[in-house]
């Protein structure tokens, strides 16, 4: 992903930052960060379309800033539901 991120990004990333965003990642990443991860990832994926993945994560993060303004403790939130853990069926 460091390889493939867009090289004129002000912000750019390294290995670590991403590591930390998929396994360490209890607040709201930066937007920029998000955007470019998920740019990369669609871009890998046959027949995705960026801007609908854009769309789609861009809800995601403003529904993980509302529950963090919420200040309600740790928690698991996937579209817009909070969930104590992960160990049950979280498909929409």
């Amino acid at each position: 992903m460091v390889k493939r991120q867009d090289r004129d990004l002000r912000d750019r990333f390294g290995r670590d930052t991403v590591h930390r965003l998929f396994s360490d990642c209890w607040e709201a990443p930066k937007l920029p960060l998000l955007y470019e991860v998920v740019r990369i990832l669609a871009t890998m994926a046959p027949g995705a379309d960026v801007e609908r993945m854009w769309d789609r994560f861009d809800r995601l993060w403003l529904a993980v800033e509302r529950y963090e303004a919420l200040d309600l403790g740790q928690g698991f939130l996937y579209d817009g539901v909070v969930a104590d853990d992960w160990s049950g069926d979280h498909h929409g």
